[in-house]
């Protein structure tokens, strides 16, 4: 499995020139520039937590309050994709129901936003294989392809998919309408370092991903378009 796994990271490694590139055509200059700034900045921060991702949750599970606890609990289910699905398609019911083209449109970016973002989040988990704080087996312990493991889901942490699947549903809203949403998909990850199911850098992975998705499906230009035989997708 290991070599797999190094073939993939390379793989990625090696496409995100092509990726870099793609945004100067979808994308126009300061939404380019945007993108990159979040993305150098995502970089830094989540280098950072890494190193420090085992005494930042000693210190948060030794820190936790009532209020902390309830605040976090309340935002759980927003990280769902059982949730975030369904309650998108009532978004996107309801505004062709209302004749508003506007929420139609980036309800449909959302759920673009979303899929992308569960497609990489999931491939993330399976090339990394990171244990969950709760195994008590460290910050830095790793098994690639937690498919073919029992009990798959306990090393599945990096990177988070409550974190990435909120920021993906989110952004393209936060964007149309008012960046105070923000604070929606950051208290969902914020729940997810609480409750002791991720290390802070998985959902500061997670959530990059999920906002580059969003944003990128809110502010691109033109379509993207993959062609299958005779069957042209476009998103």
């Amino acid at each position: 499995m290991p070599k797999y796994a190094h073939i993939l990271i390379f793989s990625v490694i090696f496409l995100s020139p092509v990726f870099a590139n793609s945004q100067k055509k979808f994308l126009d200059s300061s939404d380019t520039q945007t993108i990159t700034n979040a993305g150098m900045t995502s970089a830094v921060l989540f280098t950072g937590a890494i190193f420090y991702d085992q005494k930042l949750n000693n210190f948060i599970q030794n820190n936790q309050s009532g209020f902390l606890s309830d605040y976090a609990n309340s935002f759980y289910r927003l990280g769902d994709k059982k949730i975030l699905v369904p309650l998108n398609a009532l978004i996107y019911g309801g505004s062709w129901a209302l004749k508003n083209e506007r929420m139609q449109h980036t309800s449909l970016n959302a759920f673009k936003s979303i899929l992308s973002t569960a497609i990489l989040t999931e491939g993330g988990k399976q090339v990394f294989g990171r244990t969950r704080p709760y195994m008590d087996k460290g910050a830095y312990h790793f098994r690639s392809f937690p498919i073919f493991r029992n009990n798959s889901n306990h090393y599945k942490s990096l990177p988070s998919g409550h974190a990435s699947l909120s920021f993906a549903f989110i952004t393209p809203y936060a964007e149309e309408y008012s960046r105070w949403l923000y604070l929606i998909p950051t208290s969902v990850a914020f729940n997810r370092v609480y409750k002791n199911k991720h290390w802070l850098s998985d959902v500061i992975l997670g959530s990059t991903i999920g906002w580059l998705s969003g944003y990128f499906f809110h502010h691109k230009n033109e379509h993207i378009e993959i062609t299958l035989n005779s069957i042209i997708i476009k998103f």
